[in-house]
Formats: C-alpha cells, sequence, structure tokens
C-alpha cells in the first residue's frame, strides 16, 4: 500500500512540473507575441505621424500665394486640434460605455 502512495505522489508531482512546463513555453510564446506585436504598433504610429507632416506640409502649399505663413499656420493648427480634440472625445464617449460593462458582462 505505501508502495503505491509513493508512485502516486511521484505521478502527481511528474504532472505539476510537466503543467509547469508548458506554462512556461506558453509565456514565452505569450511574451515573443506581445513584443512583436508592440514593435510593430511603434513602427505604424511613426509612419502614421510621418505621413501627417507630409499632408500637413502638402495642405500649407496648396494654399493660395496671397495668404501669409501664419495664417496658413494657424488654419492647419486649428483643423488639426479640433480634429484631435473631437476623437478624443469620442474615444473618451467609447470608454465610458465600455467601461460600464464589467468582464463578466454585467453592469
Amino acid at each position: 500500500m505505501e508502495h503505491a502512495i509513493d508512485h502516486l505522489v511521484e505521478a502527481a508531482t511528474g504532472v505539476v512540473k510537466n503543467q509547469l512546463e508548458l506554462a512556461r513555453l506558453d509565456l514565452q510564446v505569450t511574451m515573443r507575441r506581445v513584443l512583436r506585436s508592440g514593435a510593430l504598433i511603434v513602427v505604424g504610429a511613426f509612419l502614421v505621424g510621418g505621413a501627417c507632416v507630409a499632408l500637413a506640409l502638402l495642405a500649407y502649399a496648396l494654399f493660395p500665394d496671397d495668404v501669409p505663413p501664419e495664417q496658413r499656420l494657424a488654419i492647419l493648427a486649428a483643423v488639426s486640434g479640433g480634429g484631435g480634440i473631437a476623437l478624443a472625445l469620442i474615444g473618451v464617449r467609447q470608454l465610458k460605455s465600455n467601461g460600464a460593462t464589467t468582464a463578466n458582462g454585467s453592469h
């Protein structure tokens, strides 16, 4: 009987060790994915920022020549600022509506 209990304990220990090893491997895979995704997000955000600057330069160049540079910049800043505020408000509204629901779906 004692031998059977020892065998059962050894088997349970082996199962726990295997589960810990699987969890460690799963964590490694997940961390690689997270780091790769984060790097792609940073590079993508940098490229989007560059595109926004290029569009702003294009808009600046398309103004008629009789509009002074200060007014061009003020108009572009107002449009960009207004768009940024509008997008931020939309994000806050969505965050509030999603925040009313908890992880298990209850309010």
